[in-house]
């Protein structure tokens, strides 16, 4: 999408601009998804996360066929940024649920592997597709349609609930907050 910016309208602003509204949300919507992760059913969550980041690839794909203004490629890519910012946290504090404790390094190894490995290997898949004379909306489609992968995975996975700490365990920190407290005014 950022080449396909250069391309058209020749200005690094926009190009800057339209990274901005894909990698933004996750600086701005970080502690809000976690909020939101921590309320909403899981499983759900991370089902429709993704489905929503599919649709806007759609859309994408669709408004690149078209010549569309820059401005609505900023909102449809704003908004799958958006769905991956609220997704992000709800996915990294599942993966400590659906490991052991004694695989929980791997587990975070592997998934870390797995988040540097695509932005690795996008821009060499794109490199080929361009090859293959395979046009921005098509590899927008492509892309949209990796999302598929990522939904069934969740569907077939059993996203234990996320418990809340008991009123006890509750009443503990709060104990070693106060006597901190009391420490510090001391």
């Amino acid at each position: 999408l950022p080449a396909y910016v250069q391309r058209r309208w020749d200005s690094g602003g926009l190009v800057g601009a339209m990274v901005f509204a894909q990698l933004g949300p996750l600086l701005l919507l970080s502690i809000p998804g976690s909020v939101l992760a921590n309320k909403a059913p899981r499983k759900p969550w991370l089902l429709i996360m993704p489905g929503v980041q599919m649709c806007a690839a759609f859309m994408l794909a669709f408004l690149v066929s078209r010549n569309a203004a820059y401005g609505w490629l900023f909102l449809a890519n704003a908004f799958m940024g958006t769905a991956n910012a609220l997704n992000a946290p709800a996915f990294q504090s599942s993966i400590p649920m659906l490991v052991h404790r004694r695989d929980l390094a791997g587990a975070i190894s592997l998934n870390t592997a797995q988040l540097n490995g695509t932005r690795v290997l996008g821009p060499l898949i794109v490199g080929l597709m361009t090859l293959l004379h395979l046009t921005v909306s098509q590899m927008l489609i492509a892309n949209g349609v990796t999302f598929l992968f990522v939904v069934a995975a969740i569907a077939l996975v059993e996203v234990p609930v996320a418990r809340a700490r008991s009123e006890e365990h509750t009443s503990e920190l709060q104990s070693h907050h106060d006597l901190v407290c009391r420490l510090l005014l001391e």
